[in-house]
């Protein structure tokens, strides 16, 4: 998402971070595990090396989560589903829109694939 449509993504991570901040910290959690599950209810077997545009919510959440759980860790359970717990910061920055569009300038002569490490 962010070498193809970064600019749909920030538009789409606007809102969310938005709506995440003008939160007390009891609806934060609230708001925080409901974005993880339905982060986790995404089909894991998607393609990384296939394209999708639709794969914008996933990618929305998953810079929410890394912004949002615990010492930015990623983590799953034996089950492959995300499973850090929230973190406790009180202003944390979700949305970097010059570092996103920097970021998908550098991708733009990148080729990414995923594949196993042989």
């Amino acid at each position: 998402m962010i070498q193809n449509d970064v600019e749909d993504l920030i538009k789409e991570l606007e809102p969310l971070e938005r709506q995440y901040l003008d939160l007390d910290t009891e609806k934060r959690k609230e708001f925080y595990y409901q974005v993880r599950d339905d982060y986790n209810r995404f089909d894991k077997k998607a393609d990384a090396n296939d394209y999708k545009k639709e794969w914008i919510k996933r990618a929305d959440y998953t810079i929410f989560l890394n912004k949002t759980c615990f010492n930015g860790l990623y983590r799953v359970n034996s089950k492959g589903y995300f499973n850090v717990p929230i973190g406790r910061y009180n202003n944390p920055k979700i949305l970097n829109e010059n570092n996103l569009r920097a970021v998908s300038q550098a991708f733009k002569i990148a080729e990414i694939k995923h594949t196993d490490f042989a």
